[in-house]
């Protein structure tokens, strides 16, 4: 439901705990919304290194979903980064 996502997100925004804020970004991935995977799809591109690859985890379990692969890949590959690339090696 979309609800639950922007609450998810807005509560990811005010949160500082870094294993909370893991958990949301999972949450996240988990609706299965278009709003969820785009938000998550653009930390991956614009987020600090470690919530990028938060974020490309979340959606990882999703690897066999070839809409969310060609996003997360196009992120990555705007970002670049050795770190981002391995991770969508291992998760995709």
């Amino acid at each position: 439901r979309p609800e639950a996502f922007a609450v998810l997100r807005e509560k990811w925004e005010r949160t500082v705990d870094a294993v909370l804020r893991k958990t949301l970004l999972t949450a996240m991935a988990t609706a299965r919304l278009d709003e969820a995977t785009e938000f998550l799809t653009r930390l991956v591109s614009e987020g600090n290194l470690t919530t990028a690859l938060e974020a490309m985890r979340a959606l990882g379990r999703y690897h066999n979903d070839e809409r969310v692969r060609t996003a997360v890949k196009a992120a990555v590959e705007t970002r670049g980064g050795k770190q981002l690339v391995d991770a969508f090696r291992e998760e995709f």
